[in-house]
């Protein structure tokens, strides 16, 4: 069980590596902009691959906490929501978010 949680932590590393590099090669400022800015134009691979690695890592994080009995299910579910949310929200970018 302690691999699928070592597994989660490394995928959220990932995750946070993903979106420093998005700001450090962004032309928008992390600060006015929201992160889904990212999605049209040259960075939209890379944030995709971030909302996959992050979608990766909440389901970890959730069978790890489904199996392990000392913490409560209800935790896990919530993730497992959570990473059905963003799956179910990634594909759709606004259209007047297009700048480029």
């Amino acid at each position: 069980m302690r691999i699928v949680y070592h597994l989660a932590a490394l995928a959220y590393l990932v995750q946070l590596a993903f979106l420093i590099g998005l700001q450090a090669r962004g032309d928008y400022n992390p600060v006015s902009n929201a992160v889904s800015d990212y999605g049209v134009g040259a960075n939209k691979i890379q944030l995709t691959i971030y909302g996959i690695v992050g979608i990766i890592a909440a389901t970890l994080v959730a069978i790890a906490i489904l199996v392990d009995v000392r913490l409560p299910a209800r935790g896990g579910f919530y993730l497992l929501a959570m990473a059905a949310r963003r799956l179910g929200v990634s594909p759709f970018r606004p259209i007047w978010m297009a700048r480029r």
